[in-house]
């Protein structure tokens, strides 16, 4: 098997493992969750500079049902990590702890980060209101 070959799998394998570890937040704790997904965002950068042949052939080609498929799913799942690492910033107690909590939303990640999983948001309200 070629050298980038293994290096890709090695990278997968080691998302998939980070991932899983990301899902254990109450076996590993805040702080050790917040390492990890560093962890994982960087993983993802590499993953994706690893596979940029993938980005650079996107428009090339017979698009057919099952490749629109897949690339519309990719794209989601692209946009959805974006969206976690986005989030996993504004919400951080540990590993971004130094930055300024100034953001119209502060209050919103403030509020839903403590709670251990009871989120303040309009949208997730029972009727009990919380």
């Amino acid at each position: 098997m070629k050298r980038k070959a293994v290096v890709k799998l090695a990278v997968d394998a080691a998302m998939t493992v980070l991932l899983l570890l990301l899902m254990a937040f109450e076996l590993v704790g805040r702080a050790a969750h917040e390492w990890i997904g560093v962890g994982m965002f960087f993983a993802f950068l590499l993953h994706h500079l690893l596979n940029r042949g993938w980005t650079k052939r996107l428009f090339q080609g017979k698009y057919t049902p099952y490749r629109i498929l897949q690339t519309v799913m990719a794209a989601l799942v692209f946009l959805a990590m974006l969206g976690s690492f986005a989030s996993a910033v504004f919400i951080s107690q540990e590993v971004f702890a130094f930055l300024p909590r100034a953001w119209p939303w502060a209050g919103l990640s403030t509020c839903c980060a403590p709670t251990g999983g009871t989120c303040c948001c309009p949208c997730t309200w029972d009727s009990t209101g919380g």
